[in-house]
């Protein structure tokens, strides 16, 4: 074993000694260069300005969650075939947050669960001492994008995992969140449950029932669905009224911006537009009765309930008396009299009255919420050039899909001038639309390094190409010169010790039959004098031929 390991390493270093120095240099150099290039490429695509919102969703949330994040504001999304949603690393907090108070995701979990510090030699507990952290560190980083949180602090107490075929105890993870307040002001329920999502869908296990959020003020937060809360369980947040109906004022018209936006950007495209929606709301609360009278079928009164019919026909009698009275009494008839009459004038009274009941339906109508007094919409396009038709359309088109009036629509056309320090505009004159701007430093830092790598690759080729033809030339020349030697017989050979020297091995030979300058003669004769002619001017160089060729015959 022993001796072949000799053998190859001796062959090796037989290999090495006889390359030349610049052979060496590229050997060493090429593959130094391979493993930089290697490197700067991992570097480079390792660098990440996207990352994972969310993973492993359903078709139909992750549709929800992408409608939802451009309602948002933030149009970079984009939708794997996996189920991952990948969008901007700076949006990432943000966007967890604002979708948590939404109530998103709703299966999908939000974290990742390896963690960049982990290493070959990291052990099991370290992994998941690394993971706990960094799940703190990022719910943590998350709640703090809440705006009326201005700290966070997240303890997580996640058992280790026990593969046991029969377990006596389950441990289940727990978490503690400590907020610090903006304000003075309490929570509300709403804000209360995107934090218990959120933290719940960040640990594998975790209900909420083994979640605990307390602030600094020392309130505890308890969840209150929104069954609950709509059942009569009140939200004892302290946030004035009016703050919640600005949010809720906010939030309608984001929703009707996201719904013109998604139309405008499908007939314009994403940058050749904009929206705004301004809405005025009315909160106080209408209580509306309305009585309908139903008379009987086929005809115009009812249903009679009752009736009265008096008549009266009689004269004064000879003394004077009222008719309906005792005589000489003060009271007056139960019917009208006639002043002025005379004895022995007529009197006739008649009286007929007639009750009539009817259907009679009454109905109540006790709004509390809200209504719109007046939703205003502003668009501009980016266009030089709109005719008054075109912008009627536009106007009919908005005013519909918001639900307002067209005089409550305003359409304005102009060429956009938008600007940057690193992109490019496109359009009328020098005004136009943006486009992104490509990161030009960093494809072409990838393109030199790339070919810098094929540069090296062909030099190494052409540079063992270029050592094997000099190799074959030198040992094309040795032979011609010990033929010549063979061919002189040894008369040039002086015996002397002290022609030793080594055959040169890159002795520029003049041979003119390696050339075209061979003429008439064949090849064979001008062959043998020409090695003649090389024995008689050079008897050093073909003593030491001789030579060599002996001591190799004696050993």
């Amino acid at each position: 074993m022993n001796e072949k390991v000799k053998n190859i390493t001796g062959k090796i270093k037989e290999k090495w000694t006889g390359f030349s120095k610049a052979i060496k240099i590229m050997i060493i150099a090429i593959p130094v260069a391979i493993i930089a290039i290697i490197i700067i490429l991992s570097i480079i695509l390792s660098h990440k300005d996207r990352g994972v919102l969310f993973s492993g969703l359903t078709t139909a949330e992750a549709g929800e969650i992408v409608t939802a994040i451009n309602s948002l504001g933030v149009t970079d999304v984009t939708l794997r075939d996996n189920g991952d949603i990948v969008v901007p690393t700076e949006n990432i907090d943000s966007l967890r947050m604002q979708l948590s108070v939404q109530g998103y995701p709703k299966n999908a979990k939000n974290y990742d669960i390896w963690n960049d510090g982990v290493n070959l030699w990291s052990t099991d507990t370290d992994k998941r001492e690394l993971q706990r952290q960094q799940r703190e560190t990022n719910i943590a980083a998350t709640l703090r994008n809440l705006d009326v949180v201005a700290s966070a602090t997240v303890t997580l107490d996640i058992p280790k995992t026990r593969d046991y075929v029969i377990t006596e105890t389950k441990e289940v993870p727990r978490c503690s969140v400590l907020l610090k307040l903006r304000s003075d002001d309490e929570l509300t329920n709403a804000e209360v449950r995107g934090i218990f999502r959120l933290v719940e869908t960040s640990v594998e296990n975790l209900t909420i029932d083994n979640i605990s959020v307390t602030d600094t003020l020392g309130r505890s937060y308890m969840w209150i669905s929104e069954e609950e809360e709509l059942n009569g369980q009140k939200d004892l947040s302290g946030v004035p009224v009016a703050r919640k109906r600005l949010q809720f004022l906010s939030e309608l018209q984001n929703a009707i911006t996201g719904e013109l936006r998604d139309s405008l950007a499908t007939v314009y495209g994403d940058k050749n537009y904009t929206v705004n929606v301004s809405a005025t709301l009315n909160y106080d609360a209408k209580k509306v009765e309305s009585t309908e009278y139903v008379p009987v079928d086929g005809t115009n009164t009812g249903v009679l309930d009752h009736d009265q019919h008096v008549i009266a026909y009689d004269r004064l009698d000879t003394s004077g008396n009222v008719i309906g009275t005792t005589p000489n009494a003060d009271l007056s008839p139960d019917y009208p009299t006639i002043e002025g009459l005379v004895d022995g004038q007529d009197y006739y009274y008649r009286k007929d009255e007639n009750q009539y009941d009817v259907t009679n339906i009454k109905t109540t109508i006790e709004k509390d919420g809200y209504s719109i007094d007046r939703l205003t919409v502003g668009v501009a396009i980016n266009r030089t050039n709109l005719t008054d038709g075109e912008r009627d359309q536009i106007r009919e088109w908005v005013a519909a899909a918001a639900g307002t009036d067209i005089a409550n629509v305003a359409v304005h056309n102009e060429a956009f001038a938008l600007t940057t320090n690193n992109g490019t505009t496109v359009g009328d004159g020098s005004l136009g639309i943006y486009t992104r701007p490509v990161d030009t430093f960093r494809n072409t830092l990838l393109f030199v390094v790339i070919g810098l790598g094929v540069l090296l690759v062909l030099l190494l080729i052409a540079s063992l190409f270029v050592s094997k033809s000099r190799k074959r030339k030198i040992r094309h020349r040795q032979e011609l010169a010990l033929a010549a030697a063979q061919a002189s017989g040894g008369d040039g050979y002086s015996g002397n010790a002290q022609n030793t020297a080594e055959t040169p091995q890159e002795v520029d030979f003049n041979i003119a039959s390696l050339t075209e300058e061979a003429g008439k003669d064949s090849r064979e004769t001008i062959l043998k004098r020409e090695i003649a002619d090389f024995a008689k001017t050079n008897p050093e160089i073909v003593a030491s031929i001789i030579k060599n060729m002996l001591r190799d015959e004696n050993h």
